[in-house]
């Protein structure tokens, strides 16, 4: 994982713990105003509705509630970090997919968050500015035309809060499969290796059971190639210096063409000649 990576998931975690103190505060926050809720036992019947109302609306903060569920999402983050660390084969996980995904999800996070703060503070705006005084409120048509503000408010954050409520499940959707592709190629890159090893112990039984004459003829016959492949490794690059150097049109026949293709060529197996040469220092 990456070191920006990992530096955006510390300041996210930082702004989640944040977000979670001032959802703490709300348990303590008094919504309304103090006069009227004191009062409550001597309203009228009209006045008590609109208690009522400023009861529910206060439920509609309850939403800002999601941001635990985001906090969920973000230690699956953690989580997943920690699968990818243990992948042994770096071919089996497209690390550059894997961040930008990560990206993106973070992003996501501080929009909802975002958006979370926003509602908070309408609602705050809304339960600040309610108008209860008896001179404003004297009849039930003043309260009733008052009312349906709030109760469209009230409608547009319910839709708003079940928007973020899907895009919450979308976004564990997304975690879950990532996740299980994860291990998925994890499981696989246990068992290639779990293959390599056994194939690797199966050689070096083979060699055992050569003759010790038959070892050191080979090793001398090694030690050959060895040598040998260091001097063509050399030669291809004098080769290639010379045809870039000659001022020859390469291209201009398919003979030149032919010889330009030929030349500097390797067709010894690299990895099985340090392959054997390991097989033989462990012997």
């Amino acid at each position: 994982m990456s070191s920006s990576t990992k530096g955006s998931t510390s300041s996210d975690m930082e702004t989640l713990r944040k977000a979670s103190a001032q959802v703490s505060n709300l348990d303590s926050f008094e919504f309304g105003v103090p006069s009227v809720k004191a009062a409550t036992s001597v309203l009228t019947p009209e006045e008590q509705e609109l208690v009522e109302l400023q009861d529910k609306i206060e439920n509609l903060s309850l939403p800002i509630l999601a941001l635990d569920e985001i906090r969920k999402l973000k230690q699956g983050v953690n989580v997943l970090n920690r699968d990818v660390q243990f992948s042994t084969d770096d071919s089996l996980v497209n690390a550059e997919e894997e961040e930008k995904f990560l990206l993106e999800l973070d992003q996501e996070i501080e929009a909802l968050i975002h958006k979370n703060k926003l509602r908070y503070l309408t609602l705050e705006n809304l339960l600040a500015t309610i108008p209860v005084k008896d001179a404003i409120y004297s009849t039930s048509t003043v309260r009733q035309s008052s009312l349906l503000p709030l109760l469209e408010k009230r409608d547009e954050l319910e839709q708003e809060t079940l928007k973020l409520s899907d895009e919450i499940a979308s976004l564990d959707e997304k975690y879950e499969h990532l996740l299980t592709k994860v291990h998925a190629k994890h499981d696989a890159t246990k068992e290639f290796l779990s293959k390599l090893c056994k194939a690797k112990e199966a050689q070096k039984r083979s060699f055992r059971k050569i003759p010790q004459r038959d070892r050191e003829k080979y090793n001398l016959i090694l030690q050959e190639i060895t040598l040998h492949r260091k001097k063509v490794a050399i030669l291809s690059e004098v080769i290639s210096l010379l045809i870039s150097e000659s001022g020859i049109d390469w291209a201009s026949s398919e003979e030149l063409t032919e010889i330009l293709l030929s030349c500097g060529t390797n067709n010894l197996d690299t990895l099985e000649q340090e392959d054997m040469e390991t097989l033989l220092t462990t012997n």
